[in-house]
């Protein structure tokens, strides 16, 4: 199993891109600003900020595995669980933590 980590301070168009280009199973984005709607190939759980700029987060499954998002009532965090088989099980968590001089914040 492959993975990514990015924290990607926005997820353009641009970037959406690159993302459809690579084979990671597993692609964590932090500081994705918005829900990362969908991305052909992935089942996506997402954690975004309400009524604020900033922050977000999201973990990509390819979509050869099942996915349940497990926690999201953390601002930043997001914990998923991906099934392996029937018997085994990954667990995934993300958080993001923002600068404290961030302009954004």
């Amino acid at each position: 199993m492959s993975f990514l980590l990015w924290n990607c301070r926005a997820l353009t168009h641009e970037k959406r891109t690159l993302i459809n280009s690579r084979t990671e199973d597993v692609i964590i984005l932090n500081e994705t600003w918005e829900n990362s709607s969908s991305i052909s190939g992935y089942t996506i759980s997402a954690n975004v900020r309400k009524n604020q700029r900033g922050g977000g987060v999201s973990i990509l499954v390819r979509d050869d595995f099942e996915i349940k998002n497990l926690d999201d009532s953390v601002k930043d965090t997001l914990v998923v669980k991906v099934l392996l088989n029937k018997s085994r099980y990954l667990l995934i968590i993300t958080s993001y933590f923002p600068c404290t001089n961030d302009p954004i914040m």
